[in-house]
């Protein structure tokens, strides 16, 4: 995959939030390779990032059940924060939204 640059600035704070998350002592593998992979897969305009289970495990090469393992670890440790949707969105395939944050609950930003 090919990512566009991005300014020096979100680059150096992005460097921070990689940090802070490898050190992050609560978080598994697993949950630290499910974040960097809904950061690149975020819209960058909105900051959401709704891709389902199955796609995630078929991308991340993982059992489908271990995600939601993955999901608590991140949001309890404010990684991600999750909306569900509501029962009739479900059955559309429009589930969960995720919403990156910084460790301290913070949604990351976004573009303008």
């Amino acid at each position: 995959m090919n990512f566009p640059p991005m300014p020096i600035s979100e680059r150096q704070t992005l460097a921070g939030i990689f940090s802070a998350l490898v050190l992050d002592k609560q978080l598994s593998r697993g949950a630290f390779h499910l974040w960097h992979y809904l950061y690149h897969r975020r819209n960058r305009t909105t900051g959401l990032c709704c891709p389902g289970y199955r796609l995630i495990s078929s991308d991340i090469r993982c059992n489908i059940h271990s995600l939601q393992t993955w999901i608590d670890e991140l949001e309890s440790a404010g990684w991600v924060q999750v909306e569900r949707g509501e029962p009739g969105e479900q059955r559309k395939g429009i589930s969960f939204h995720y919403i990156l944050c910084d460790g301290k609950g913070n949604p990351l930003a976004t573009a303008k």
